[in-house]
């Protein structure tokens, strides 16, 4: 889990208005993205790194 979600537990902020829970939303679906690159990122250094000679 990301430090942002543990230090300011943004899953449990109550009493959000419409604007703010949109934010909320859009920094989820930003994170998610985040980690979707970089395990493809890493994955790859992964099969470079194991199809090179040693």
């Amino acid at each position: 889990m990301p430090c942002v979600l543990r230090h300011w537990k943004l899953e449990a902020l109550e009493g959000l208005n419409d604007a703010a829970e949109k934010a909320r939303d859009r920094l989820f679906a930003q994170m998610a993205r985040i980690k979707k690159v970089g395990t493809r990122l890493a994955d790859k250094r992964d099969a470079r790194l194991a199809a090179a000679p040693a």
